[in-house]
C-alpha cells in the first residue's frame, strides 16, 4: 500500500500547527467559535482554548482513530466490524485486511485534518468581520466537500469488503 495517506496526514497536521501558531495570536479575545443557523455567534472560547481544541480536533482525534486498528486487532479482534468479516479476517487474508484498514483510516484522518484546517479558516473569516459572522457560502461549500469525501470513503470501504464472486 502507498504511504501517501500517511504523508498527507502528517503534512496537514504540520500545516495546521503552523497555521494556528501564525494566526491564533491575531484573533480578538474571546474567539467566536460556534454559530447558529443564521451565521451569528452563540459560542465563544479563549484563544488558547480554541488553539488547544483545534489541535485536538484536527490532529488528536484522527490520530486516535488511526491508533484504534492496532489496538482493536490485537486486543479485541472480534470487535472489528466490516462487511463479510469472517471471510476478510480469515487467517490467510487477515494481515492484508488490517493493512488496508489502516491505510483507509489514514485517508479518513487526512480528510478530518483537512476539515479542521478549513474550519479554522472559516473561524478566521468569521472573526475578521464586526460583529463576527460565519460566511454561509464558504461554510456550505466546505461542508459539502467534507460530506462528499466521507461518502466516497464509505463507498470505497464497502466495495473493498463486499463478498467476493
Amino acid at each position: 500500500m502507498s504511504r501517501l495517506p500517511f504523508h498527507a496526514f502528517a503534512l496537514l497536521g504540520v500545516a495546521l500547527l503552523v497555521d494556528l501558531a501564525l494566526t491564533v495570536p491575531s484573533l480578538a479575545e474571546p474567539v467566536a467559535t460556534h454559530f447558529d443557523g443564521t451565521g451569528q455567534p452563540n459560542g465563544w472560547m479563549t484563544r488558547t482554548g480554541y488553539a488547544i481544541f483545534m489541535v485536538a480536533f484536527g490532529i488528536g482525534l484522527p490520530s486516535l482513530i488511526l491508533g484504534l486498528i492496532p489496538l482493536i486487532s490485537g486486543w479485541f479482534p472480534t470487535r472489528i466490524n466490516i462487511p463479510n468479516k469472517q471471510y476478510w479476517l480469515a487467517p490467510e487474508r487477515r494481515e492484508e485486511t488490517l493493512l488496508f484498514l489502516r491505510w483507509h483510516l489514514c485517508w479518513l484522518a487526512t480528510l478530518m485534518a483537512f476539515f479542521a484546517l478549513a474550519i479554522h479558516h472559516l473561524i478566521l473569516m468569521a472573526n475578521a468581520s464586526r460583529p463576527p459572522a460565519l460566511p454561509h457560502t464558504p461554510f456550505l461549500f466546505m461542508l459539502g466537500c467534507f460530506l462528499a469525501g466521507m461518502a466516497v470513503w464509505t463507498v470505497l470501504l464497502w466495495r473493498r469488503f463486499r463478498k467476493p464472486s
